[in-house]
């Protein structure tokens, strides 16, 4: 039999990595590269919508459990790579051999939902009588992000800049890390585009206007909404007073430089004279048409991050039903979100990736990919047993009589231990027969 040869690519990506930087993807250089990370970084610093939306997306991710499972429950060799697995990253009832808990490595990683990416790069250590252990995976921030490394198509390493060890922020220099020493969690990435996509991309514009608003609120508050101070003068009341018109035409002079000094904050009052008086410009500031436009910016930050359902009650629309299908749309989203992570750590060893199958093969060799243990998460959405549960009676869903095998499946769903196996009735004795024990053997 003639075996033919798989054919070559010919296409390109329309997205591509040139001198280090994603073209063909982004018109603004603020929302690629280097410079996203730090504009992605102010909006959850600045933005209280923006902060809001990134506290619940995290919050809910982290609600997640995430466990070890062995690649071939038949193997023996796979089970003891979970359990020795379970045992460092601390997944189960005893804490790990990690220098950080494992929740807080992958609160880092969390972050590539709402920028894009993020990157950490393992650190090794050793623990006798355990091997070489997985201590840390240390986060790099993307604001030192600067290149991307790329090869025929295929990520090779990531440039970025790194403070000299004296202290001093007058210069930097450029660090590179191999690919192969890094766990890349990419979100929406498109051909060569490892900057990926977040949530916070989609909020930007509405994040830009938002800030514009805010900032002509403030102009307005502090130009209206005190007032312009307008001087009027009346000759003719003056005379009447008995005040000569070079003295009144003095007194004009004098109250216009106390309105100057008290613009300017240098006098907390101002003496009038017959004859001139000082009314007020403005005052009455009206912020309902800024504060509008605002709230509706507001509103669409929260859409752009999937939070719509956390507007209901304070919009025109909305009901329960709505929000419990947009709850449920976003837990489904954040659900792939830790499917990235776990896909991240799992898996052959690979550019940005299989970090366990290297922690695998530092202690035992080559290994098959089909053994390795494999991360996971659940919990982020409910089985449907569990919810079926909340409306039911939980005892009468547990008290089915026609199969144990079925209750013991029900109580695996709802994460219950196995029911307690009864022991064998005792033979009871004929009617009018008295029971006797046997005598023990001698």
């Amino acid at each position: 039999m003639t075996r033919r040869a798989p054919p070559e690519t010919t296409g390109r990506p329309g997205v591509r990595i040139v001198g280090g930087r994603v073209v063909g993807i982004e018109a603004n250089p603020d929302l690629t590269d280097e410079r996203w990370p730090t504009v992605a970084t102010r909006m959850l610093r600045e933005d209280d919508a923006a902060q809001a939306a990134a506290e619940a997306v995290i919050s809910t991710l982290m609600s997640a459990r995430l466990s070890v499972s062995p690649g071939d429950p038949a193997s023996g060799f796979s089970r003891k790579l979970a359990d020795d697995c379970a045992a460092m990253l601390g997944t189960g009832s005893e804490p790990g051999m990690m220098a950080r808990p494992l929740d807080e490595i992958v609160s880092e990683q969390v972050l590539h939902e709402l920028i894009g990416v993020r990157y950490a790069e393992p650190r090794w250590g050793y623990r006798p009588g355990f091997g070489v252990i997985l201590e840390d995976l240390e986060d790099r921030d993307g604001t030192a992000h600067r290149k991307w490394l790329v090869e025929g198509g295929r990520l090779v390493g990531v440039e970025q800049a790194a403070l000299p060890d004296d202290g001093f922020r007058l210069a930097s220099t450029r660090v590179t890390i191999p690919a192969d020493q890094l766990v890349v969690v990419v979100r929406g990435k498109t051909g060569q585009n490892w900057g990926g996509r977040g949530l916070l991309r989609g909020a930007y514009a509405a994040w830009m206007r938002k800030r514009h608003y805010e900032d002509m609120a403030g102009i307005a508050a502090e130009r209206w909404a005190v007032g312009v101070p307008e001087l009027h003068h009346n000759a003719r009341e003056a005379e009447e007073a008995g005040i000569p018109a070079d003295e009144h035409r003095a007194n004009v002079e004098t109250a216009r430089a106390a309105l100057a000094d008290f613009v300017a904050q240098e006098e907390t009052w101002v003496e009038t004279a017959p004859g001139i008086e000082i009314r007020r410009i403005g005052g009455d500031i009206d912020p309902s048409a800024i504060l509008a436009l605002i709230n509706h910016e507001k509103t669409a930050i929260l859409t752009a991050m999937l939070l719509g359902f956390l507007q209901l009650g304070q919009t025109e629309t909305g009901s329960r039903a709505v929000g419990t299908v947009l709850e449920t749309f976003f837990r489904r989203a954040g659900d792939q979100a830790l499917a990235r992570i776990t896909a991240a750590w799992n898996g052959a060893a690979r550019p940005g990736g299989g970090v366990l199958h290297r922690w695998a093969e530092y202690n035992h060799g080559p290994v098959d990919p089909r053994l390795l243990p494999k991360l996971s998460h659940s919990g982020l959405i409910p089985h449907p047993l569990v919810q079926l549960a909340e409306r039911l009676d939980l005892g009468a869903v547990l008290r089915v009589d026609e199969d144990r095998v079925l209750r013991n499946t029900l109580r695996a769903q709802l994460a219950l231990d196995p029911e307690p196996v009864a022991a064998p009735p005792v033979d009871a004795p004929a009617p009018g027969v008295t029971a006797t024990p046997e005598p023990p053997d001698a």
